[in-house]
């Protein structure tokens, strides 16, 4: 009941103030890379409630509406910028710089 009410709520505010993006990002991960990182963080609830099948099937859902090109690709007119979440970094100075750069935003922005 929570959910339905949940999405009347949701269908109701977005059609009468439909939400403008300016931008996407999708820090695209493999399907095993993720499942692994649900073991090792350990969390009860997703012990007993998330399997290796049910990340691949989310995993298909989100290449199916964002993960079209390799790098950029456009959703309606949302751009939609890909990062590659597979591996295990911190994201330097020099990365930050240059996502924000391909995204023509300073850094001063981000801060």
């Amino acid at each position: 009941m929570e959910h339905e009410c949940y999405c009347q709520w949701f269908d109701h505010v977005t059609r009468q103030s439909p939400p403008r993006l300016d931008l996407i990002v999708y820090l695209r991960s493999s399907p095993e890379v993720c499942y692994k990182r649900v073991q090792e963080r350990g969390r009860e609830e997703e012990k007993k409630r998330v399997d290796l099948d049910y990340v691949k099937a989310l995993n298909k859902c989100y290449e199916d509406w964002l993960g079209n090109e390799e790098h950029h690709s456009w959703h309606g007119n949302t751009p939609v910028l890909v990062i590659d979440g597979n591996e295990d970094k911190t994201l330097h100075k020099t990365h930050c710089s240059n996502i924000l750069s391909h995204l023509g935003l300073s850094e001063t922005v981000a801060a």
